[in-house]
């Protein structure tokens, strides 16, 4: 079949051919639609002969025309050249529209453009006209020239022709862009029914309606069209416009469930973020509405400050009063709505003035309130609450400074002035600067308005004036307080008592000392305070010779028992001594010896009651005692006088040799000294006794710094020297004393004179006497070294030479037979350490304080600080967290503050992220401390960064930057907010909202609607 088919075509060929020439044959074949046919003669014809220009330009033209009818590429070429051979030809209108019909079928729309203009209109028929419209038309739509557009699409609007849907389409579309919705939605109407663009219409209405704020026809509309599902792709956005259809209704339950499902899959833009967050705070979910309304917060525009105001009303209904400060602070710092402005102002001044957990000044901010906003309707309250804050504020001086400026002050102001001069006095002498405390005080003196205030004034004054060692002014400022309206009824009145007690006791009014004393114990139920003032009354009776009296108190402060039982007891063998006790003062020794092993006093009781056995002839028993002091303390000063007596001992026994080797050990071990001297008269006398003078001077021969004749005269020099000093002339006596230093080669009494040159020199100035004090601690212990060491210590401690005050306080402290001796060198040492900065020893000495009794509340919170640091440098939280808890129940300055920051940081590193908050919050608002206060709030912003909550982290640093002003803690917030914004920055997502304007060639495919264009194709 196939063979025959190809003959028959060689023959036609070879007809046609043959009739090649002929023009009307052409045509025939032309109306056969036999373009291939045509197109191959159509070159042959041109060989023809006698061949007229007419015909081969109907030939040229019709040759192009069948290139475009199959789609051949040449096509257009040849429409240019016959454009170009004839540009006044007779199908030059055709051509053009030709080349446009090629230019638009491949989307070159410009070009097909640049054609169609060339076309006249007029001479086409009705579909070609039609068509001539709709290519150019769609050509300006699709390029965007939408005015061009309507006007080519105007003509053919309202005729029925191939792409009249096609034409409604554009129309609606463009109007739709424009925002003519009026005219869009009655176009797109008109092509609900359609097969192709039936669907895409319906999505362009509902975005419409939208835009229209038609909500309820949008829902009624929209509701079954997702149902339907026509184009999944685009069923998210269905749902996100119902999802704001109902928020406009107002219907917030509905509005949650449609928005929240388009969130399954889909981003939210940040006003429809709001919209949701809104929605939930209007349903009372403020969970749910805070953590959206936060995610808005990116930039300061309008929606962020609505956004703001309605995240501090959240807070509030969470009853979360410092986030809603930072919400509303935010809101009140973007210039959109102003009222909206003010009055979040006005509820940040509100909300600072009630919270004390801020680092924000309250009485700065609400003076900044009324310089912004004078003529607010809140005016009024606002000055009431910044009075009220002037007397809330931890800033005392600040506001303080603020109310000294004004020249008339009102009543309010003036108690206010009065109450925070006596805060800042208060803080001052917790502080330890008692000077700055009292005139503090005394500015707060200058409004005597406030009875209570006034009169505890007096009594810190006069607590002060004790500190600085001023006694005789304390005694007037506890006087002035006993006297003061309403001081009866305060806790501090039965402490003036004690207090005035000591100051009398200081200067030796002991008469005094015991009458106040006496007043306070009748009060008191402390326990420490009421043993102190038992031994203190004790140590006034004794002072003035009434040792009976003396020795009942000193009973009952062992009965008290709280401290120093050793010492009441040692006393009380004392008086017992003083008014011929024997018997008495010796069973109170004995109990002293046996119950108190490692009493200070323990070697001194050793030695008295040797000293009574060998009053009442028991030399064995006083031998014993006093080898036992020679053997189980080998350190006390008083061993040179034990060795003494037991010389003397075995001298009164006729033990003559065991006398003679002990006296040698004293006279040999401790030259210079008094028992020197006495054992060396006690030698004397019995080589004396036994004849043997020989022996004596032989020995004193040997003996390097004694001479017979120089030490007669030495003596006789010391003793009038000494004689100056004990008669008060004092600048005299330090010159004898350097005299006779420097005119004895090895004098006698080279001890004692340095030991007095430097007592007489300290009482003039103290730091000449250091030289001297050095000298006499170069001597084997003896009588003066724990005085000398005491000197030197506290000059030391005073110059700040730490190092050296150590060195002598430690000596100090091995030598020491007094507990207050012990006490201050304890205390001293962990002062030294401190300021050194050697922690081992700083916390090996915080621990020694803890053993101590009667130990002041607030030396005791430095040692626990210091422990407390110790245990957490070494990770050992729990023993750390009990110190730290001592401290931040007991100050509410520096340390507690520290200790309360210690506190919550160890909650946070136990990941316990809610208590560490509370105890954020406690910390601002109970102590008084910037710096630990803004370590606080950074480590607030660290919670909140945990939490992701990026708004209030960032929020919290900016109030330390705003407010703190150390630049060390500023500069770790500023990097801290650099940090987040990175990180915001990398997680947050560009929000590419789906366009509501439809691009019909990504729903439609274009060669679907284009029949014409693909008629040709199909038949092929």
């Amino acid at each position: 079949m196939k063979l025959i088919f190809n003959i028959l075509f060689i023959l036609l060929s070879q007809l046609m051919y043959a009739q090649i020439c002929d023009v009307e044959q052409i045509d025939d074949l032309l109306e056969k639609e036999q373009f291939a046919l045509v197109y191959s003669i159509c070159d042959a014809y041109q060989d023809c002969e006698s061949v007229s220009d007419e015909n081969m330009e109907w030939i040229q033209y019709q040759q192009s025309r069948c290139a475009l009818e199959l789609f051949n590429d040449e096509a257009a070429v040849r429409f240019e050249d016959y454009l170009s051979d004839y540009p006044y030809g007779k199908f030059r209108n055709k051509s053009y529209l030709a080349l446009s019909q090629i230019h638009f079928r491949n989307k070159e729309y410009d070009k097909a453009i640049a054609k169609l203009n060339m076309v006249d209109v007029f001479e086409l028929d009705f579909e070609d006209e039609a068509m001539y419209y709709f290519r150019l038309g769609y050509s300006y739509f699709i390029t965007g020239n939408y005015e061009e557009a309507k006007v080519s699409f105007f003509d053919i609007n309202n005729i029925k022709f191939s792409y009249s849907d096609l034409t409604t389409y554009c129309l609606g579309h463009m109007a739709y862009e424009e925002g003519n919705y009026a005219t869009a939605l009655k176009e797109f109407n008109k092509l609900v029914e359609t097969p192709k663009l039936g669907v895409i219409s319906r999505y362009y209405i509902t975005h419409i309606y939208y835009y229209q704020n038609q909500f309820e026809e949008l829902i009624d509309f929209a509701k079954p069209l997702l149902e339907a599902s026509y184009n999944p792709s685009r069923d998210s956005e269905l749902v996100r416009l119902i999802g704001n259809a109902y928020y406009a209704l107002e219907d917030y339950e509905s509005s949650v469930e449609y928005l929240q499902k388009y969130l399954q899959n889909n981003t939210l833009d940040r006003f429809e973020q709001y919209q949701l967050a809104t929605s939930y705070f209007e349903l009372s979910k403020f969970d749910e509405s805070i953590k959206h309304f936060e995610d808005i917060l990116l930039e300061e525009d309008s929606l962020s400050q609505f956004a703001a105001h309605q995240l501090a009303k959240a807070y509030l209904s969470q009853d979360e009063k410092t986030k809603a400060i930072n919400a509303f602070k935010y809101a009140s710092e973007i210039d959109y709505d102003l009222d909206l402005k003010e009055d979040a102002a006005f509820n940040h001044v509100k909300l600072i003035f009630e919270q004390n957990n801020t680092l924000e000044d309250a009485v700065s901010i609400i003076e900044e309130y009324l310089e912004k906003y004078p003529s607010s309707i809140h005016t009024l309250y606002v000055q009431n609450l910044l009075i009220k804050a002037y007397a809330s504020t931890k800033n005392y001086q600040s506001a303080i400074d603020k109310l000294s400026v004004l020249t008339d002050l009102t009543f309010e102001q003036k108690q206010v002035y009065q109450k925070l001069s006596y805060f800042l006095a208060i803080e001052n002498y917790l502080s330890g600067k008692y000077e700055a405390s009292v005139d503090w005080f005394k500015k707060s003196l200058k409004y005597p308005l406030n009875s209570v205030f006034i009169a505890r004034s007096y009594f810190w004054i006069g607590e002060a004036y004790y500190q600085l060692g001023d006694y005789n002014k304390a005694v007037e400022e506890f006087n002035d307080f006993q006297f003061e309206d309403g001081a009866f009824s305060l806790n501090e009145y039965s402490e003036s008592y004690y207090s005035l007690a000591f100051s009398y006791f200081q200067i030796k009014q002991y008469d005094k000392a015991i009458k106040w004393f006496r007043k306070y114990v009748k009060k008191s139920t402390d326990k420490n305070k009421l043993t102190d003032a038992y031994l203190r009354i004790g140590d006034s009776y004794f002072m003035t010779t009434k040792y009976n009296r003396a020795k009942e108190y000193y009973a009952l402060a062992e009965d008290q028992g709280a401290f120093d039982i050793d010492f009441s007891i040692h006393q009380q063998s004392i008086c017992y001594g003083l008014i011929n006790k024997p018997s008495k003062k010796r069973d109170a020794l004995s109990k002293l010896i046996t119950e108190f092993p490692n009493s200070i006093y323990h070697d001194d009781a050793i030695l008295s009651l040797s000293s009574i056995y060998l009053n009442d002839g028991n030399i064995d028993k006083s031998v014993e005692l006093l080898t036992d002091l020679i053997e189980n303390h080998p350190n006390t000063p008083l061993l040179k006088i034990a060795l003494l007596n037991i010389g003397l001992n075995y001298y009164n026994d006729e033990k003559n040799e065991l006398a003679i080797t002990n006296f040698k050990k004293v006279i040999e071990d401790y030259p210079n000294s008094s028992e020197a001297k006495e054992a060396l008269i006690a030698f004397k006398n019995l080589s004396v006794e036994q004849g043997d003078v020989s022996s004596y001077f032989n020995y004193i021969d040997g003996l390097s710094d004694v001479s017979v004749d120089i030490a007669s005269k030495d003596s006789l020099s010391y003793e009038a020297s000494e004689n100056l000093y004990l008669n008060q002339k004092y600048d005299k006596a330090a010159q004898a004393f350097s005299n006779y230093l420097i005119n004895y080669e090895a004098p006698i009494f080279k001890l004692k004179a340095h030991y007095y040159k430097a007592e007489c020199l300290y009482l003039t100035s103290p730091e000449n006497a250091v030289e001297d004090y050095l000298m006499v601690l170069e001597f084997p212990q003896n009588d003066f070294t724990e005085r000398s060491l005491i000197r030197l210590s506290r000059i030391e401690f005073e110059r700040e030479e730490y190092g050296t005050a150590a060195l002598h306080y430690n000596k100090l402290l091995s030598v020491a037979q007094d507990n207050n001796l012990i006490r201050e060198s304890t205390l001293k040492l962990f002062k030294c350490y401190t300021q050194l900065g050697i922690k081992p020893s700083q916390f090996e000495f915080a621990e020694k304080l803890l053993q101590m009794e009667k130990l002041d509340i607030e030396t005791q919170n430095k040692a626990r600080l210091v422990i407390a640091n110790h245990y957490f440098d070494q990770s050992e939280y729990y023993i750390a967290k009990k110190e730290y808890v001592f401290v931040s129940q007991n100050n509410t300055a520096e340390m507690g503050a520290e200790a309360k920051y210690q506190l919550a940081y160890l909650h946070f590193l136990a990941e316990d992220l809610d208590s560490c908050e509370s105890t954020i919050y406690e910390l601002s608002e109970k102590y008084y401390s910037d710096y630990y206060i803004a370590k606080g709030f950074i480590l607030l912003s660290e919670i909140y960064f945990e939490k992701e909550n990026y708004f209030q982290s960032k929020a919290t640093l900016q109030s330390i930057v705003d407010n703190y002003q150390g630049e060390d803690l500023v500069n770790i917030c500023k990097q801290k907010i650099s940090d987040i914004e990175v990180i915001e920055s990398q997680e947050q997502k560009v929000i590419d909202k789906e366009v509501l304007i439809i691009d019909l060639l990504d729903s439609v495919e274009l060669n679907e609607l284009f029949e014409e264009e693909n008629a040709e194709e199909d038949e092929e």
